[in-house]
């Protein structure tokens, strides 16, 4: 919950999210006929199913617009293919809406007197992607999904939102080194908190290593287009 003022416009947030996530995993055989098969299903054999799910209410005071509240609750289903000769496939619908509360200006809705809540109401995949492990310490993934550089303060998902931000892009990661994280990714497109593409040709690269008990010292560098 957050409560914040800034010096010459009022801006009053109030914040509460409920959240419930499920990764099927280890389960115990079903009981009847074919509870092995979905006990199978679920514990990985033929992949996961993840679910995601939180609520959201949000309530907005700002000098010169309408006070608003609003309480979008969103889903994430996803599916997570096994691994089949190093190569794994994963693909995740999102989607969006309010419940109850719904006049404020979600920047897609037209409603510009209201106070801005940037949660619309959209529905997407969210991500999907195929990956690669053959190379030895090393991960090779295409396609849509979410990146997360350390503190997400250039680089990241706008995970506070209900739409998270993910990258169409090429990545790969090597941690051969041990205590060494190497990283590069080239993105092609952005879909944005707003559930817009954002077209560019961008290059990224990070790398970081863990001291023991200390810390850890990053270099990188985002080309950002």
């Amino acid at each position: 919950m957050e409560n914040r003022q800034r010096a010459g416009k009022k801006l009053l947030v109030t914040t509460l999210a409920l959240g419930l996530v499920i990764t099927a995993g280890s389960v115990r055989a079903a009981e009847g006929p074919g509870g092995d098969a979905v006990a199978a299903a679920l514990k990985g054999d033929w992949g996961q199913i993840k679910l995601n799910l939180r609520y959201r209410w949000e309530h907005v005071e700002q000098d010169g617009l309408k006070t608003t509240d609003g309480d979008p609750i969103r889903l994430r289903l996803g599916y997570l293919t096994p691994k089949f000769s190093f190569f794994q496939a994963y693909a995740e619908f999102e989607g969006n809406t309010p419940v109850f509360a719904n006049d404020y200006n979600d920047k897609a809705n037209g409603k510009t007197d209201y106070a801005v809540i940037a949660d619309p109401a959209e529905g997407e995949l969210n991500q999907g992607w195929l990956s690669f492990t053959g190379i030895p310490d090393t991960t090779l993934k295409v396609g849509r999904q979410r990146i997360i550089y350390d503190n997400a303060r250039f680089i990241g998902n706008v995970g506070w939102r209900q739409m998270e931000q993910t990258y169409d892009a090429v990545r790969i990661s090597n941690g051969s080194v041990p205590n060494l994280s190497l990283d590069a990714v080239y993105v092609w497109n952005v879909r944005t908190i707003l559930s817009k593409d954002n077209n560019m040709d961008s290059f990224l690269a990070n790398i970081g290593y863990s001291f023991d008990g200390i810390g850890k010292l990053v270099a990188y560098g985002y080309l950002l287009d």
